[in-house]
């Protein structure tokens, strides 16, 4: 799918949250993937280079979100 074929109407969806709070929180779909690579990037710095793609960010923050809940 990729970036091209998210949709942030779907993000929500599987996030169980309105578009329009992805909207007003991070300005859109390219606001949201900024905000998952900062996290990253925060989080573990050496793996950043690895998750260019966006299925690549999203697929790593939610693998690093299941192994630490309290994030």
């Amino acid at each position: 799918m990729g970036y091209a074929g998210a949709r942030t109407a779907s993000i929500a969806a599987r996030a169980g949250v309105s578009q329009q709070l992805i909207l007003y929180y991070f300005g859109g779909k390219r606001g949201l993937l900024q905000a998952l690579r900062a996290e990253s990037a925060e989080r573990e710095p050496y793996l950043v280079a690895a998750y260019a793609t966006f299925a690549d960010s999203v697929a790593h923050h939610v693998g690093a979100t299941l192994d630490q809940p309290e994030w």
